[in-house]
């Protein structure tokens, strides 16, 4: 062939390459493809130049397929040789696209990738970590921390994936922890424990990990006993939820088949004793929490020191408050309020009673009584020259006893919403 003629042939496949080519940012059928899940090697024939191709929000077909779950496409995308780290306009990444969709084969294809980039940022500064932790799926965030994923990060607003992986949660109110409990998800629970995940949160009903433990299986309730006891200082055995329904209610449900949870009769009685050990570590924990409380607050009272008394006092109050024990609350206001007016003498005496009480009671049972709310009755704190002005006949008008401030604790009432979906 001549070679005019043999240039105009080459020139003839160019423009007949480029006119089958749609124009840049325009959906490809590599696109289609991944989007459908198959369908990926005939796409690829026909447009192989479409691999890493953009569409018009900068998506190439391996978002697409990330995107939508496509594992088999994605696998293919993979083999072609796809670019894994590429990103979108907005910074997105096939990873932080399956993250955040909760696609958790696809993140696991991905991370199996030698050039995946596990902590590359978005255009604001967020990871697929933080994506998966702000749509709280326990599998997907297990995922990336077993690979390495960093918690610490911190994005362009200051927050870390660990903000989120301690704080964030669903509609329903329920953290990536309490999913990965309910869900009987031994494996990213630990993840999610050992990243730092808050065991203290509520969810929107007010319940607790607790609550949550209670219709879980042995194995995830083993494995919350093999926690530090320390990690369940402020998370109360005996806290009603909206419903009033405290942990232990929750469990007893599980005798029933038709209620979430539902144990066998042969793996109830294993279960009993597991969740009865995990309510006793709670207990103990947030009695040994307020015995501190109680000899940091003595020693200030001893020394005079009014201010640092009463700021003990204080965390006593937020912690009873947070538990709904109107009790507890008046008892520590009781205290405080006796210690502005200076009655030291009989707070001192009152003080040292409970603390010795409460030391009696580590290991009790729970369910011998509100054994974490079962304080002395601060209202009957008198000091001797109270006593002695009795005595000697005078009389006391109580305007100064503190009385009024049990009679005006906060009820914590929540109204019940019918309508609300109780699926836990």
């Amino acid at each position: 062939m001549h070679p005019e003629e043999q240039d105009a042939e080459v020139l003839s496949r160019v423009l007949s390459f480029v006119e089958d080519a749609p124009a840049r940012g325009e959906s490809t059928l590599v696109h289609a493809a991944a989007r459908r899940g198959h369908g990926i090697k005939e796409a690829l024939d026909k447009e192989p130049w479409a691999l890493n191709e953009p569409d018009c929000t900068g998506k190439s077909p391996i978002h697409a397929a990330s995107k939508y779950g496509n594992k088999n496409a994605l696998e293919e995308l993979i083999e072609a040789n796809a670019s894994v780290n590429m990103k979108d306009f907005v910074g997105l990444t096939a990873l932080m696209l399956a993250s955040l969709n909760e696609h958790v084969d696809c993140v696991r294809l991905l991370l199996r990738h030698s050039d995946i980039n596990i902590d590359q940022r978005d255009n604001e500064g967020r990871t697929a970590l933080c994506y998966a932790a702000r749509t709280c799926d326990p599998e997907v965030v297990a995922a990336l921390l077993a690979e390495g994923a960093s918690v610490s990060a911190r994005y362009i607003t200051g927050d870390s994936p660990l903000h989120w992986l301690g704080k964030n949660f669903n509609y329903t109110g329920m953290t990536p922890l309490m999913q990965a409990i309910i869900n009987n998800r031994v494996a990213p629970l630990q993840c999610l424990v050992e990243a730092g995940a808050s065991m203290q949160l509520l969810d929107k009903w007010g319940r607790s990990i607790l609550h949550k433990a209670a219709i879980s299986d042995l194995d995830v309730l083993q494995y919350l006993l093999s926690l530090d006891p320390t990690m369940f200082r402020g998370i109360s055995p005996s806290q009603p939820d909206a419903w009033g329904r405290a942990p232990w209610d929750k469990f007893e449900d599980t005798l029933f088949p038709d209620d979430i949870g539902y144990r066998e009769e042969s793996s109830h009685e294993a279960s009993e004793a597991a969740f009865n050990q995990l309510l006793q570590i709670a207990q103990d924990e947030n009695m040994r929490w307020e015995i501190n409380v109680l000899e940091s607050t003595l020693a200030h009272v001893r020394q005079s020191r009014v201010d640092e008394a009463r700021s003990q006092l204080d965390s006593g109050i937020v912690q009873r408050r947070k538990w709904k024990d109107d009790e507890g609350v008046r008892y520590y206001r009781g205290i405080s309020q006796h210690i502005q007016a200076g009655v030291f003498e009989g707070v001192i005496t009152t003080l040292e009673e409970d603390i010795e009480y409460l030391r009696g009671q580590i290991g009790s049972s729970p369910w011998l009584g509100d054994s974490d709310s079962s304080l002395s009755d601060s209202s009957d704190i008198a000091s001797s020259e109270e006593e002695d002005d009795q005595t000697d006949g005078s009389e006391d008008d109580g305007s100064e006893d503190g009385d009024d401030a049990y009679e005006t604790a906060e009820s914590g009432d929540e109204a019940e919403n019918e309508d609300t979906i109780t699926a836990l």
